[in-house]
């Protein structure tokens, strides 16, 4: 299962993607810039895409 999933095919978009496995597929939610993530997972992740880009 992927959690984050920071964009390698085009690294200039600096977005985080997060994926849910939702009846058996994956539901992809797209973070960019200084937007919080969220996760189900990790509710209490404090994180931007900007943050871990460096362009906070």
């Amino acid at each position: 299962m992927r959690l984050f999933s920071p964009t390698q095919q085009h690294p200039e978009l600096r977005q985080v993607t997060v994926c849910c496995w939702d009846n058996g597929l994956y539901e992809d939610t797209v973070f960019t810039a200084n937007e919080p993530l969220k996760s189900a997972i990790v509710p209490e992740l404090n994180l931007s895409p900007g943050q871990i880009f460096g362009n906070s």
